[in-house]
């Protein structure tokens, strides 16, 4: 398998992104799965990336069961999990640790929703970045502090302030519930990819 973006975080931490490029023929013959809970996804392309995830995590990990908490957190066992997918994407983060995941295609339609997720101290913030590229990686980075904070409840606007974006370094720091944590983030082929670690 050729990874769209993969990395070693630590001894512990292991990043893998995948570009589907298989059908959904080709998925459903090859992926071990929960047919019961597959039934439920009408939505085709959700159909591709609920099956992308699970043959990337069994690809990667020899993992074929994924369950969920209560309030939506993925579950495996012996590790933490985070996934994510986004146009044609689908990435998971394995770790010993609680972590945080997120992948998103840059869009201006982030931009022009702004206002919903971004609190004034990030949007006057000087941007090194274009505006939609910017945005969408304060966007991304919010994502991922909600999974690993396992919080989806959280107001993007009111509860999470993001530090500068910064070309010269690959993370940022943001705050969300009296904590502070470090996010890091990568740029790839019109794509953004944050996590924690």
């Amino acid at each position: 398998m050729r990874f769209f973006y993969k990395k070693n975080i630590n001894h512990e931490t292991k990043l893998f992104v995948w570009k589907i490029n298989k059908t959904i023929c080709w998925l459903e013959k090859n992926t071990a799965f929960d047919e019961k809970e597959y039934k439920k996804i009408k939505n085709e392309k959700r159909k591709k990336e609920w099956l992308g995830v699970r043959f990337l995590l069994n690809y990667v990990a020899k993992i074929k069961t994924i369950k969920y908490s209560l309030s939506g957190e993925p579950l495996i066992k012996h590790k933490k999990i985070s996934i994510s997918h986004s146009e044609g994407l689908v990435g998971v983060i394995l770790s010993k640790k609680k972590t945080g995941l997120d992948v998103q295609k840059i869009k201006k339609k982030t931009t022009e929703i702004k206002k919903k997720f971004m609190n004034d101290f990030e949007t006057i913030q000087k941007k090194e970045y274009d505006e939609n590229t910017h945005d969408t990686i304060i966007w991304t980075i919010k994502e991922s502090i909600c999974k690993y904070l396992d919080n989806k409840k959280m107001n993007f606007k009111r509860e999470i302030l993001v530090n500068e974006i910064k070309k010269n370094q690959n993370f940022t720091l943001a705050y969300a519930k009296k904590n502070i944590i470090k996010v890091y983030f990568t740029l790839k082929d019109k794509y953004i990819i944050t996590y924690i670690k």
